[in-house]
């Protein structure tokens, strides 16, 4: 009984525990003791606290409180008194002076924080590869990355260990690991949801993701964090989504282009109009975003890699040097773009259309070993591809969300991307909720294997 408890998803333990089908304690024992068991597997967890999350579910049980989900957290954000180790040695042993407002905000809703979960060096790099602690496994096949710096969140609640948790979306960190896992994955409007106490990587890029296995659970712990309940899904009729081929589709592997296009035809099945947009301009947003993100990080671990460079994975310091290669005239160019490039994307895409729709990644997850990317060349082709259809809405603060759609030609799990304006972000998710009931329900790992 104890792991089927741990499948359950938010909406059904907020209602099994406010229904007294069981306590908060029973839920909380069965999630821990999945993770327990499944985690090291998967390379997914970083640590858990377990005698504080029971602690707080029998407070919860006590105030009768009808939130009491059990969540756990990427390995960056502070609780006063726990380790915050970023997936380095050069945090190791750190131990937070402070909690995060985020998490903050979720305690005070009642939601369980059971520990932290395995993620990439100090969230810097896309595939996720983390030599020091170990990479995150794909739990769809465990010889494939779990994607992006936020691997082990993603791995946790793909298999069914946690039904939802917090990650970090800087260039993609939320989504590209959703899509790659075949869960949901939600990058709120830039400052929505407060990151302080979320170890910085880009704090101008920054955004807290959250990761769930459906949009109606992920808006469920965006209520709890924001006060903003987002309305009831309905039909996707009379909704206008914009299609960008140009920029979004050039590419992209040939199975994510077939179940793009599946997806596209869903959409007009449920009366939805497509509208073909072109915004200029847009092309310069991934490599822009590389230089913001490498100078700010480069920045911010100056000290520390000064101090303690050979605690850094050689690939890390890497990445970081690179950001002191920019010049401040191209970094300011960069920062001013960004305000260039949300007065086009509202100009030529929202002034005509609803939502844009996108691949969430143009390929499904590649083997943790590279051997099946083109000419088995590794990751050095890999890593600035993956962020083509993530980082425009980083530089220019979009809500977006990574909802599964599809298999790849080797099982692996494909995603679409829906984006809406500056705000939107209720009503991204009830349009992401109703595209999701016309998909029906989405396999588990357990339910379907890779060929």
């Amino acid at each position: 009984m104890g792991a089927e408890i741990a499948r359950w998803s938010v909406t059904e333990f907020r209602a099994r525990i406010a229904a007294r089908d069981i306590s908060c304690v029973e839920a909380i024992r069965a999630c821990l003791s999945a993770l327990d068991a499944q985690g090291p597997a998967l390379n997914c967890l970083a640590r858990l606290e377990a005698d504080a999350a029971l602690t707080q579910a029998a407070a919860c049980d006590a105030r009768q409180t009808a939130f009491g989900v059990p969540m756990a957290h990427k390995d960056m954000f502070a609780r006063s008194g726990w380790k915050q180790e970023c997936g380095s040695r050069a945090m190791r042993g750190y131990v937070a002076t402070r909690t995060a407002t985020a998490l903050t905000k979720l305690d005070a809703a009642g939601a369980i924080d059971l520990g932290r979960l395995a993620m990439g060096e100090f969230a810097i790099g896309a595939s996720g590869h983390n030599n020091y602690l170990g990479t995150p496994r794909n739990p769809w096949h465990r010889e494939h990355l779990a994607g992006g710096t936020s691997g082990g969140p993603a791995a946790a609640v793909a298999a069914r260990l946690i039904p939802a948790a917090l990650a970090s979306d800087t260039g993609g960190s939320t989504r590209l690991p959703a899509a790659f896992c075949g869960i949901a994955g939600f990058k709120p409007s830039f400052g929505m949801i407060d990151t302080d106490g979320m170890f910085a990587c880009s704090p101008t890029l920054d955004h807290v993701g959250i990761m769930a296995r459906d949009a109606a659970d992920i808006a469920q712990v965006f209520a709890a964090l924001t006060g903003i309940e987002p309305p009831r899904p309905r039909d996707l009729r009379g909704t206008r989504v914009g299609i960008h081929r140009r920029y979004f589709l050039d590419g992209c592997a040939g199975d994510v282009l077939a179940s793009f296009e599946t997806a596209l035809r869903l959409l007009e099945s449920e009366g939805a109009t497509l509208i073909e947009i072109d915004a200029p301009d847009i092309d310069a947003a991934n490599p822009l975003a590389g230089l913001i993100i490498m100078v700010e990080a480069a920045s911010h671990h100056r000290r520390r890699l000064t101090e303690r460079a050979q605690d850094y994975l050689p690939e890390t310091r890497a990445r970081l040097a690179t950001g002191f290669v920019y010049t401040g005239a191209e970094y300011r160019t960069a920062l001013a773009a960004r305000v260039h490039l949300l007065r086009r994307l509202g100009a030529h895409v929202f002034a005509h259309v609803d939502y844009l729709a996108t691949p969430a990644a143009p390929r499904a997850a590649p083997r943790i070993d590279g051997a099946d990317l083109p000419g088995g060349s590794g990751f050095a082709g890999f890593v600035g591809p993956i962020g083509q259809c993530a980082r425009l809405f980083n530089m220019t603060g979009l809500p977006a969300i990574a909802v599964p759609f599809g298999f790849a030609a080797n099982g692996m799990p494909l995603s679409i991307q829906f984006v809406a304006r500056p705000e939107a972000d209720a009503a991204l998710l009830a349009f992401a909720a109703a595209f999701e009931a016309a998909r029906g329900p989405y396999p588990t790992p357990d339910d379907r294997r890779p060929r």
